[in-house]
């Protein structure tokens, strides 16, 4: 029965009045993160088109684009989820240094992460949302070795409570990502450069998604603390 309230206070968020005044905070909450996030960290994104464009101008290698890839991408997720979260403390190089204890848990899981994602394609599925709710509970806990693993359990709680929004979300997701793909082949023949600008384009568009999950995650969090203790 519980499973259930869950599911269906988890399905409430998309009725139009509801999702309405969501995405509105969802929309200011990405344009600050935007703000903050490119102050403080613009320059993995700049170094990350920088190396795609030598990569693809001059060394036409794959190596090279997946590994900018496999390291910036991380990184910029770690530093936007910070940018993105409510905090009591001004966001400035001050408060993203807290997390620096954070950031080595953290790594261990995009390694294994990532490992698993490149075993199935990188799908994007609910084990992507197991990865972003746990990373979330983390940046919450005090960064040590038993609360990164509590962060794990209360990541597949969350998981586990909300797959409907989860599974109309990876959809949305995917068709936006078919879409975004479309249109870069039709205007670039090469592959290689065609792979390198979906990868900066999601990179681009980030802030959005995950606004979108932090704030759903901050929503239930609030609403629902007991389920995910």
């Amino acid at each position: 029965m519980q499973l259930l309230e869950a599911w269906k206070s988890s399905m409430a968020l998309f009725k139009p009045k509801n999702f309405k005044l969501f995405m509105l905070v969802t929309l200011k909450a990405t344009i600050d993160t935007y703000r903050v996030w490119f102050t403080y960290w613009g320059w993995i994104f700049a170094l990350c088109v920088l190396v795609f464009w030598v990569d693809g101008a001059i060394a036409q290698s794959i190596l090279v684009s997946d590994l900018a890839f496999g390291i910036g991408l991380p990184l910029l997720f770690f530093t936007l989820c910070l940018s993105v979260r409510p905090s009591v403390y001004l966001k400035n190089f001050g408060y993203f240094t807290q997390y620096l204890k954070h950031l080595f848990h953290f790594s261990i899981w995009a390694i294994l992460f990532m490992a698993t994602n490149y075993a199935v394609g990188f799908e994007f599925s609910l084990l992507s949302f197991f990865f972003i709710f746990s990373v979330l509970f983390l940046l919450d806990s005090d960064g040590s070795i038993k609360a990164s693993l509590y962060s794990l359990f209360r990541g597949l709680k969350m998981v586990w409570f909300n797959i409907p929004f989860c599974v109309i979300t990876i959809v949305v997701f995917k068709m936006f990502t078919f879409v975004l793909l479309f249109i870069v082949n039709l205007v670039f023949s090469n592959q290689l450069m065609t792979d390198e600008i979906v990868m900066l384009g999601v990179m681009a568009i980030l802030p959005l998604p995950i606004s979108f999950i932090t704030n759903f995650y901050t929503k239930k969090v609030h609403d629902q603390f007991g389920l995910y203790e």
